[in-house]
């Protein structure tokens, strides 16, 4: 909702055998949703910086850590990835953050899929 009006939903389904979800299933499900809702809102108030790809200079260290975020690891598991501290990785970060827009891995995560998309 955004003013009073919907501007989207979401929808949880269960198994066909169940008519409906437990108390503490719906509680969870209530709370999921409500989170989901505040991070899609914040989306659609905040749309990404229309940054051009090829103004981003990332350093090829930068561009090694995009891409093991990618694929889930922890700054500890990139950093022996890599053989660097576990302070050079968030250095790392923090510098990507600044020349991106963003200020945390999963809006980093955000960017990179939707300018991969694009």
């Amino acid at each position: 909702m955004n003013q009073n009006k919907r501007i989207g939903g979401i929808s949880f389904v269960g198994e066909q055998e169940n008519a409906g979800f437990k108390d503490e299933a719906a509680k969870s499900i209530d709370l999921l949703s409500h989170f989901i809702s505040m991070k899609l809102y914040y989306i659609l108030k905040h749309p990404f910086r229309n940054i051009p790809m090829e103004d981003v200079h990332l350093t090829p260290s930068e561009e090694k850590v995009c891409k093991l975020l990618q694929t889930g690891l922890t700054n500890q598991e990139m950093a022996d990835h890599l053989f660097v501290s576990l302070h050079t990785i968030k250095k790392h970060l923090q510098n990507i953050y600044k020349k991106l827009g963003v200020t945390n891995r999963t809006s980093l995560l955000s960017f990179i899929m939707h300018k991969s998309s694009s």
